[in-house]
């Protein structure tokens, strides 16, 4: 009798035995995929993290194309604006010129004095 209780204890202290090892081991398996799921989380975070600068630096690229391109838009526009005032003056340079001896000729029936001279600057 003694030697069966003897061989059950036996049994059941190895049994306790190996169960800790398993044990022990699930719980250093645990931690590696702990470890494993954490050092990818990481990564995910540093992958976005560089993926949201990249988009913010295209982004800003773009916006200084788009106001480089608006702002050469617009010195053209006052360029062009600039030189049909230029013309324009000119323009009517002449016909109020031209007008003041038309009116001059037809109220008094003679032409201004210098109006060839001023014709031909």
């Amino acid at each position: 009798l003694n030697a069966v209780v003897k061989q059950r204890e036996e049994s059941t202290v190895g049994a306790l035995a190996k169960a800790r090892e398993q044990a022990a081991a699930a719980g250093a398996k645990a931690q590696e995929y702990e470890t494993a799921i954490q050092a990818a989380r990481q990564e995910v975070y540093r992958q976005r993290d560089a993926d949201r600068r990249k988009n913010l630096e295209q982004r800003d690229q773009a916006l200084r194309k788009r106001r480089e391109q608006a702002e050469a838009l617009v010195r053209d526009g006052q360029a062009e604006l600039a030189r049909e005032v230029s013309t324009t003056k000119a323009e009517l340079s002449a016909a109020s010129q031209s007008l003041a001896e038309e009116i001059s000729q037809r109220l008094l029936g003679t032409e201004l004095p210098g109006a060839a001279r001023r014709l031909q600057i």
